[in-house]
């Protein structure tokens, strides 16, 4: 690496390689969720190596932006997680607060085979939803509406998540 901090390209895939092994190595701390179909382009969204949250994004095509988030966290208070998700984006400076807003509706989604209660909240032209499997809290983030009913699995394989991101770099670093 020079001092001006820009890596060779041989020098990214190496950092990119250990980041890989870090995910891998922390993929079974706790379980995740993702959806239970998609055909389009997935990807690592969010992902902390300890107990934090986890996510993956899903899109129509890789170069695309996300159309569904799903990000798994620990704790059952995922009104806080909703928070926390809606001031890393655009969504700052309006935002609602949600932990003490009423939402919009109650959906019963299936996660992993089991009937899970998701409070739904439309703004902006898409829409969260929040709910609690066990002691983990689950946030959706959707640009369709068409994504509702909720279908979630237990995802048991990161490879493809990974695969997917390493592809949407490649694509935005033109390689």
């Amino acid at each position: 690496m020079d001092f001006t901090g820009y890596l060779a390209p041989d020098e990214f895939w190496a950092l990119m390689r250990e980041t890989d092994d870090q995910l891998r190595s922390s993929f079974h701390a706790a379980p995740v969720y993702g959806l239970a179909s998609w055909a389009g382009h997935a990807m690592l969204g969010e992902w902390a190596f300890g107990e934090g949250n986890r996510g993956f994004q899903y899109r129509d095509v890789a170069e695309g932006e996300p159309i569904v988030v799903v990000e798994t966290g620990g704790g059952s208070d995922p009104r806080w997680m909703l928070a926390a998700f809606r001031s890393r984006g655009e969504f700052l400076p309006h935002q609602r607060g949600v932990a003490a807003s009423v939402p919009d509706r109650i959906v019963e989604g299936d996660v992993a085979g089991a009937a899970v209660m998701f409070e739904v909240w439309d703004e902006y032209g898409r829409w969260w939803g929040v709910g609690v499997i066990g002691d983990r809290a689950i946030l959706i983030e959707s640009r369709q509406a068409a994504h509702l009913p909720v279908a979630l699995g237990l995802v048991v394989d990161v490879e493809p998540f990974i695969a997917g991101r390493t592809d949407w770099i490649r694509r935005a670093r033109g390689e």
